[in-house]
């Protein structure tokens, strides 16, 4: 599937509110992701069973929030991950995808039963061709589509 053909396919992607980035002029936003509810799987069981004591209520917001305040956007330029903290600090990382030698999908036995999945890509150093690092997108609905979309050209 063509890239113009996968942005069409995100509607939503259009109308989503990330003002914290500047887009360049034939930059579009392709996919807007959040964590999937499966990667706060411990908070939510924690705070489920600790809502009789009365303080389950935390974990069960904690999950919410984090994920909430989780993001990860792909255009057709950049992967951009964004973390927001409930007082206002946040953490904005951008990576280009034409660096993008190869991704890798990995599934845990929940994430396929929920069809959720981490995608690895890995990438090469603008200087040094032979240096490889890799970039993990943890937990993601859509991950064949997600490395799909990042192996594109």
């Amino acid at each position: 599937m063509a890239l113009e053909e996968r942005e069409q396919t995100v509607p939503e992607a259009s109308k989503v509110d990330v003002d914290e980035v500047a887009f360049g002029s034939d930059e579009r936003v392709i996919q807007v992701l959040h964590p999937a509810w499966t990667n706060y799987l411990r908070d939510i069981i924690l705070g489920v069973c600790l809502l009789i004591a009365g303080i389950g209520l935390y974990w069960l917001a904690k999950a919410y929030i984090k994920r909430k305040t989780t993001k990860y956007i792909i255009t057709t330029e950049r992967l951009i991950f964004i973390e927001k903290s409930v007082l206002g600090a946040r953490k904005i990382e951008e990576y280009e995808l034409a660096d993008v030698e190869r991704t890798e999908i990995e599934q845990s036995a929940l994430e396929a039963r929920f069809d959720v999945g981490t995608v690895t890509a890995y990438m090469r150093h603008d200087h040094h061709e032979a240096e490889v690092f890799s970039v993990t997108v943890p937990s993601v609905p859509n991950h064949r589509q997600v490395a799909q979309t990042l192996r594109s050209d």
